[in-house]
C-alpha cells in the first residue's frame, strides 16, 4: 500500500512494468478471507464502500 496526496493509504499498487494492481485485482475467495475477521458492524460498513464489495457480501458462499 502506499500514502496517496491527502496522506491517506491507497489500495494501488504500481509494478516494474508500469501497470497498477488495485483491489478489483483481489479475487472473490481472497475478500470473503479478508472480510472474515471483521465483526458486523464493520461488515456493515466495508459493504457500503463500493458496488465491488456490496457484491462480495450479497454472493452466497
Amino acid at each position: 500500500m502506499e500514502t496517496n496526496s491527502r496522506g491517506g493509504l491507497s489500495l494501488s499498487k504500481r509494478t516494474n512494468s508500469g501497470h497498477q494492481t488495485t483491489i478489483y485485482a483481489l479475487g472473490h475467495d481472497i475478500l470473503c478471507l479478508i472480510f472474515s475477521f471483521l465483526d458486523l458492524l464493520d461488515l456493515g460498513r466495508c459493504s457500503g464502500v463500493c458496488k465491488y464489495w456490496y457484491s462480495s457480501f450479497a454472493v452466497p458462499n
